[in-house]
């Protein structure tokens, strides 16, 4: 006889929440306790005894938040057999819940790891059913694109020493101090050391972050990596004073009177372990307020990956050892675009030297405005314009008006750098040379750097 659970709390109904395994029905837990089993000598192990820790935690979170579900709507049977309640009519009045409040590959995410749950409570039992509702859900799913939302690497590390140096110096308080201390550590050594989320959370001092003849190192263990390989890596020495800092100072004013313990992460609101998810929700949001791009743990591999197909080329596998990969082809994917990249950059610089001669038609450089114009050109590029030129480039730009001299000798890099700038200024010498007179000041307007003086001051 079917016996539905009632007695539910304000919280429940208030809001989603996982049941934890002890608030399970008994034969959903009993199935999962002899899953988890691990095997002795000769005798195997449960279903779920191959799979590591954090594996575990997380089949058993998604099959629990489908529990609180049926709890909510006052549909749990507490009498049930193990995983008896995954049911057509019930899995599929749960993903109409999820569809309402989250994205899409979330949807699919939590049908995805409802299966493997029930699987590894029932071993053997048929969810072909399920299988294919799984395939229907990954057909519709629109990831959230990441294109506005990677950076550089170098980018991430420059953040994070930023907010230790700031709030070095300007913190208002101690803890303050203290948060912004650790907060930059995090984004610059995730962004050095791009390991995955379930690790980064759990680093702790002494074991898996350590130091050795004064070098500190991530020493992840086979049993802990996804690969089921040890991973060992040397954190840069440009960060050994930002851990000195935090471990010496800061991380003890965010324990605080609590006991002490080894997480290399606390919480300034606990003065315990951060949670995984809490880590990884206060590292988005560090991006976001420092960077203006929500730039979420995962994201620092796009990063890392990305950055080592950009600046790596020569080394071809490169992202995949930064990443842990044993197959290269999971980081191709990184190279395609970064390639896409450089090759939007050539294709532009070729479309803007055809654009010059059109420009010299629309723009009349007699006019009264000329002066006027290429004073705001300059404002434009003194305020933060992404001007990038060479020596070369600088006295031609010299040719064009006095005032760029100034912007170009501060901007210039110390090595040749390819750039929009450099396919311009190679036309314009081409030209010189062949005795056409001095560079046309106009085809600046094709370069990306002024899009917006061209957009304002052109019809």
């Amino acid at each position: 006889m079917k016996v539905l659970d009632t007695n539910i709390s304000p919280r429940d109904r208030a809001r989603p929440r996982s049941l934890p395994i002890q608030e399970w029905p008994d034969a959903d837990r009993r199935a999962w306790e002899d899953a988890c089993r691990p095997g002795v000598r000769l005798k195997p192990g449960g279903a779920a005894s191959h799979l590591g820790q954090i594996s575990r935690d997380d089949f058993a979170n998604r099959y629990g938040a489908f529990l609180g579900f049926l709890l909510r709507g006052g549909c749990l049977d507490r009498h049930a057999a193990a995983a008896a309640q995954v049911t057509f009519a019930n899995v599929d009045a749960y993903v109409a819940e999820l569809t309402q409040r989250v994205r899409s590959v979330t949807v699919w995410n939590c049908v995805y790891k409802l299966r493997w749950g029930a699987e590894l409570l029932v071993p053997g039992t048929n969810y072909t059913w399920l299988a294919e509702l799984e395939k229907d859900l990954d057909l519709v799913m629109v990831p959230r694109s990441k294109s506005e939302r990677w950076v550089f690497t170098q980018r991430l590390v420059k953040a994070g020493l930023t907010l230790v140096a700031e709030a070095e110096r300007y913190a208002k308080n101690d803890i303050d101090r203290a948060r912004g201390i650790r907060n930059g550590l995090m984004i610059a050594l995730l962004a050095y050391i791009p390991c995955r989320l379930k690790n980064f959370a759990t680093l702790e001092i002494g074991s898996t972050f350590k130091e050795v003849n004064g070098s500190w190192w991530i020493v992840l263990p086979a049993s802990s990596t996804k690969m089921k390989r040890p991973d060992e890596r040397r954190v840069p020495q440009s960060l050994n004073h930002a851990i000195d800092v935090y471990l010496s100072q800061a991380r003890r004013l965010l324990i605080g009177s609590k006991a002490q313990n080894n997480s290399l992460w606390i919480s300034s609101r606990t003065g315990r372990q951060l949670t995984q998810k809490n880590l990884g929700t206060l590292i988005s949001k560090i991006t976001f307020r420092t960077l203006g791009v929500d730039v979420s743990p995962h994201l620092f591999r796009t990063a890392a990956a990305t950055t080592a197909a950009m600046y790596g080329g020569k080394t071809p596998h490169l992202a995949s050892a930064v990443l842990g990969h044993t197959d290269p082809r999971i980081t191709e994917d990184h190279y395609i675009r970064a390639t896409s990249i450089e090759a939007a950059k050539i294709y532009a610089a070729i479309v803007a030297q055809y654009q010059t001669a059109d420009l010299n038609r629309k723009f009349d450089l007699s006019h009264s405005r000329y002066s006027q114009v290429l004073a705001r050109i300059t404002n434009f590029a003194q305020a933060g314009g992404d001007l990038t030129v060479t020596a070369d480039a600088a006295e031609l730009l010299s040719a064009i008006h006095p005032q760029f001299v100034a912007v170009a000798q501060a901007r210039r890099p110390q090595a040749a750098v390819l750039s929009p700038f450099l396919s311009t200024f190679s036309v314009w010498t081409a030209g010189r040379s062949c005795g056409q007179g001095a560079p046309n000041p106009s085809a600046i307007w094709s370069l990306p750097s002024f899009a917006r003086a061209r957009s304002e001051l052109l019809p």
